[in-house]
């Protein structure tokens, strides 16, 4: 579980399942580390996340939920990058991994490189930790802009060129049609 502000790892849980009991523990442990946060919590559909149990885990916190749109993995589009960019990290500096126990060190020592040593650009060059402390030492934020992904912004203007393209069509198509008058129709 990662804070958005900071990418902070809030929660990192290692299992040999990816189930209910895995999302249930990364939640308990955020909220240990985290004990006065109360969070907006992002997640996907899956069932781990709509469960009875876990919400009134959610409300308990007193957090809130937020879950993706249907079939709208740019929705979680933050995490997933994280995830590509840890897997890259973590083979990179552990490229001879062959056993669970190693697997599990070079994750922690990933986490512990991510954390502390990596400096990220959005971040002004300081590390997840630095400013995680900085922040909390003097319970101020500082401003860290989200640089717009260009990728993300020339999808969203796609989809918005399409609609417009779509719109016309449909005006040419009732302009066609003597028995309608266009000041009858209402496009939206």
């Amino acid at each position: 579980m990662i804070d958005l502000y900071d990418r902070f790892p809030v929660a990192l849980e290692i299992s040999d399942k990816n189930d209910a009991y895995l999302a249930d523990l990364t939640l308990v442990n955020a909220h240990n580390a985290y004990p006065k946060a109360m969070p907006l919590v992002h997640s996907d559909r899956g069932f781990a996340y709509t469960r009875q149990v876990y919400k009134a885990k959610l409300d308990e916190y007193s957090m809130s939920q937020s879950m993706s749109r249907v079939s709208k993995c740019i929705d979680n589009g933050v995490c997933e990058g994280f995830q590509g960019q840890f897997k890259d990290m973590l083979f990179i500096l552990y490229p001879n991994i062959s056993s669970k126990d190693e697997m599990i060190k070079a994750i922690k020592g990933t986490l512990d490189y991510y954390i502390n040593h990596y400096p990220q650009k959005r971040l002004k060059g300081k590390t997840c930790g630095q400013v995680r402390k900085e922040s909390l030492k003097q319970n101020e934020f500082s401003q860290y802009p989200i640089v717009p992904a260009k990728k993300y912004v020339r999808y969203w203007n796609e989809i918005e060129a399409k609609k417009i393209r779509q719109k016309l069509i449909i005006v040419e198509e009732i302009k066609n049609q003597p028995e309608t008058r266009l000041e009858q129709v209402d496009i939206r």
